[in-house]
């Protein structure tokens, strides 16, 4: 596991609120990184001071405190989902037209006519992929 990934479930994993096998493996993690060492150990003591020392919220701001911390909990794994999709449709479009491009310039360059009757297959096949592709709806680009 990286460190980054630890970072998010260093509080769950103080209050032993993950699951046994994440469980197990932050552990491995954290034994094997000095980092992670001294960012649980602060944060440990951070937790103990304040389950010491009740602190307590005015009413009026607590929705919004509430709100606002469950947001940017939230917030790092709404976009764990959305790069990777992202990024992959990014490589499909640029791989699409890419070929489109490279056999376009065949086509001009007027090379062999029965390579270019099958170029124009081909031609009408990526146009109807890429027409199929943009149709496509992916529901989590939009939250």
């Amino acid at each position: 596991m990286k460190c980054s990934e630890i970072r998010n479930d260093i509080y769950f994993y103080i209050k032993n609120e993950l699951e046994p096998s994440m469980q197990i493996k932050v552990k491995e993690h954290i034994i094997n990184c000095p980092s992670c060492q001294k960012l649980v150990k602060e944060f440990s003591e951070t937790l103990e001071t304040v389950d010491r020392n009740v602190i307590t919220v005015p009413e009026k701001n607590r929705s919004l405190l509430i709100d606002r911390i469950s947001e940017k909990i939230y917030q790092q794994h709404r976009f764990k989902v959305l790069k990777p999709a992202i990024a992959f449709a990014l490589s499909l479009f640029i791989f699409v037209f890419g070929y489109q491009y490279y056999k376009l310039n065949q086509l001009r360059n007027g090379e062999n006519g029965a390579e270019v009757a099958q170029d124009s297959a081909i031609f009408s096949e990526t146009e109807e992929l890429v027409a199929y592709l943009t149709d496509f709806d992916i529901p989590e680009l939009y939250q």
